[in-house]
């Protein structure tokens, strides 16, 4: 019943006033350029894993809207484990088109990489839905980081997959505006960029999503095994594209083992 309630309200408000304030700390809008949306939040643990990579949580929305102020619940889960996360924001459309919201990622990259508290410390980059493609592009497009100055395979520890869109040409038309002209679509998509030197890779997606469809990650996750990447695929039967995410909550960890899948990675990167 809960879920379903969740469904139907602001989610992300709901979720966040269930995160307790123990074992981490939180500073926010730090700023990483000078748009006022390029700001960050930075979710510190209480007890830090030593030589952890840090979390870089890059939010969905379709493009078009989300903040890194909805994802309380998902920096506590991380930051009260040990681990250091930060959350950006990225500026939308129709501010902006393809493929700014992505280098906004990757000026937020060269920023954190930059910070005397993080020199030497690789990056586990995390999206969820369209955050889930910025953070492929910039995990295995080399042009993106390589022009913010950050050297991709020695930064980038791994990356993580949530629901997100990797293989989703032709546009659907609610989409259009934000990959304009119609030139760079094809740049749009990360199954255009796998060859045989990516950082390790975890897919994760629900059965029952009717947002972005699953066939975003197989296809993904047969490229890049056939291209002898490390690359680990898994779906949830009972959650859906909000469902996915919305496991990070601890009252909801019950649903699926979303938080351990994605820390297990983790751990195997150190």
């Amino acid at each position: 019943m809960l879920s379903k309630l969740i469904e139907k309200i602001d989610r992300a408000a709901l979720l966040n006033k269930t995160v307790g304030k123990r074992g981490y700390s939180l500073e926010r809008d730090i700023a990483f350029g000078h748009n006022p949306r390029l700001r960050l939040d930075h979710y510190k643990p209480a007890q830090a894993i030593t030589d952890a990579p840090l979390a870089v949580f890059i939010h969905g929305g379709t493009w078009e809207e989300g903040s890194k102020d909805d994802y309380l619940f998902v920096g506590e889960a991380f930051a009260a484990r040990g681990y250091h996360l930060l959350v950006p924001n990225y500026r939308l459309y129709p501010e902006v088109t393809f493929p700014e919201f992505v280098e906004d990622g990757a000026t937020a990259l060269a920023w954190i990489t930059k910070q005397e508290d993080f020199k030497g410390h690789k990056v586990v980059l995390i999206g969820h839905s369209a955050g889930g493609l910025n953070a492929a592009l910039l995990a295995m497009d080399k042009t993106y980081l390589e022009r913010a100055g950050v050297d991709r395979m020695s930064t980038i520890a791994g990356f993580i997959g949530l629901a997100g869109g990797y293989d989703f040409l032709p546009l659907e038309e609610d989409v259009y505006g934000r990959f304009f002209p119609f030139e760079t679509r094809d740049q749009s998509q990360a199954i255009n960029y796998v060859d045989d030197r990516h950082p390790p890779t975890l897919l994760l997606y629900g059965a029952k999503d009717r947002t972005v469809h699953p066939h975003n990650a197989v296809s993904l996750n047969k490229s890049l095994l056939e291209t002898r990447n490390l690359c680990e695929f898994k779906i949830y039967p009972n959650l859906g594209h909000i469902g996915i995410l919305s496991a990070f909550a601890r009252i909801f960890r019950w649903r699926a083992p979303v938080l351990e899948d994605c820390l297990s990675f983790i751990k195997k990167l150190r």
